[in-house]
């Protein structure tokens, strides 16, 4: 965050809930808020939470997103007062409960007033004043998990979410449509959508009050925060003993020798092919006998052979499956009968990616070349789900993360790609680092990473 201090961030509904707790981390973090929200009373009792000098980095200003005059009149008073806008996180959301068969319509067109027309108010005035400067700005959509699903109520009571479903899969569009419009207007700008789960704020309808909730705290840190290689230094870094295991054991020690000598005795190689079950057996035998058991597993391996589905080798074509999908269910096996054995509440990472959620056009006058690798991480997208099923139906405290990145500056990228905007492995790291950091209440089921400008 140290790139945002002194900089303004705008967070729309900021007198409560996530606004306030995201308000309160984002002025401690050195940034200058300014919270919109219609309860400016509200917003005068958070500043007087705030340390005393820390009160001056918060400027409440009141106003209903709903209403356009009113958004541009703050959005004036930024740019005239402050210079301009750098973040904006659109946070303010509305949801009455009822039946949408029976809500009355004026309730109705609040609600996507509100959670959808105020998202849409608020970017265009904030990206005015991001282009007007070509700043590297950030727009944050807060969106929820009903923004991509739609759950059912718990037993014996009736669906009350009406329109805030349909509000937050428009957020979900809208997520998109920003990315490729600042990608094609060749701007600077990033937007992020955060999908939580239940969160503990006034808008959760009574009927699932008694299911786990998210902390508004636990939301605001989501937007406060060689992948193998880059991992292996983050996490002995951190303080975690770590055992990698790869096929070639001589580009692991030569991994060692980069770690400072004081940490180099908290990284053991271990030679293994995850295609082959007898070599995981036996690397995990050597891991309990040795270490105790495995708390983290983190399934990174993966192979990507270039060509054409239609023409390739098919040992080629089975050696991509068996790395990339049977390698993480022999993998997940053996690190869930640790975990289980020794009772601990432990976390398994599934690196996946984009193309493990679409298959995506080969650049420009290319032929299609992943071949099996989409069809592979579409496994994995499926597996990811059906293991949280399973941790979850057998009563364990075992959380899963799928990390799907674009794309990646590593050692199995194809060469027509090379000429694409890409993200380094680091910047991955930097996601599994924030899953595993999460309280354990939490649990960061999919997190998207792009780099800015892809086309895709």
């Amino acid at each position: 965050m140290e790139r945002w201090r002194n900089r303004i961030a705008v967070v729309t509904g900021a007198s409560s809930g996530i606004g306030a707790v995201l308000s309160k981390q984002l002025i401690q973090a050195g940034v200058i808020v300014v919270g919109l929200a219609r309860r400016l009373e509200r917003l005068e009792q958070l500043r007087l939470e705030l340390p005393a000098e820390q009160r001056a980095q918060l400027h409440s200003r009141q106003c209903d997103v709903t209403d356009l005059a009113a958004v541009n009149a703050a959005f004036d008073w930024i740019e005239h007062e402050l210079g301009g806008v750098d973040i904006l996180v659109n946070n303010a959301g509305k949801l009455a409960g009822g039946q949408l068969v029976t809500l009355c319509l004026e309730t109705a067109q609040q609600v996507l007033q509100t959670n959808v027309m105020g998202v849409v108010y608020c970017t265009q005035r904030a990206f005015r004043s991001l282009q007007s400067r070509s700043a590297a700005g950030h727009v944050v959509l807060i969106n929820s998990i009903v923004g991509h699903q739609l759950f059912n109520t718990p037993p014996g009571s009736v669906q009350p979410l009406n329109m805030y479903p349909a509000t937050k899969h428009a957020i979900t569009a809208l997520t998109e449509l920003y990315r490729q419009e600042f990608r094609d207007l060749h701007t600077q700008i990033k937007v992020t959508s955060i999908s939580p789960g239940l969160v503990n704020t006034d808008l959760v309808p009574p009927a699932f009050k008694s299911l786990p909730m998210l902390q508004p705290e636990d939301v605001a840190a989501a937007i406060i925060s060689g992948i193998g290689a880059a991992l292996v230094k983050d996490l002995v870094r951190a303080g975690l003993i770590v055992v990698g295991l790869a096929r070639r054991l001589e580009r692991m020690e030569a991994l060692k020798e980069t770690l400072p000598e004081e940490l180099q005795s908290q990284f053991h190689a271990i030679k293994c092919d995850v295609a082959e079950q007898e070599q995981v057996a036996s690397a995990f035998d050597w891991i309990e006998a040795e270490l105790g058991g495995v708390d983290i597993l983190v399934n990174n391996a993966g192979l990507l052979y270039s060509g054409q589905l239609l023409t390739m080798q098919l040992e080629q074509l089975q050696h991509v499956f068996q790395v990339n999908l049977m390698g993480v269910v022999y993998c997940t096996q053996r690190a869930f009968r640790s975990m289980q054995q020794r009772n601990v509440a432990g976390h398994v990472v599934l690196i996946n990616s984009l193309t493990g959620h679409h298959v995506i056009h080969p650049p420009e006058a290319s032929l299609q070349c992943l071949n099996m690798y989409p069809v592979t991480k579409h496994g994995i997208s499926a597996l990811l789900e059906i293991l949280r099923q399973e941790l979850h139906g057998l009563q364990t405290k075992i959380k899963i993360t799928s990390i799907s990145p674009g794309v990646t500056d590593t050692e199995i990228l194809p060469t027509d790609y090379d000429t694409l905007p890409r993200l380094q492995p680091e910047d991955i790291t930097a996601g599994i680092m924030y899953a595993l950091a999460t309280p354990p209440h939490v649990q960061v089921h999919q997190l998207t990473i792009k780099p800015i400008g892809e086309p895709f």
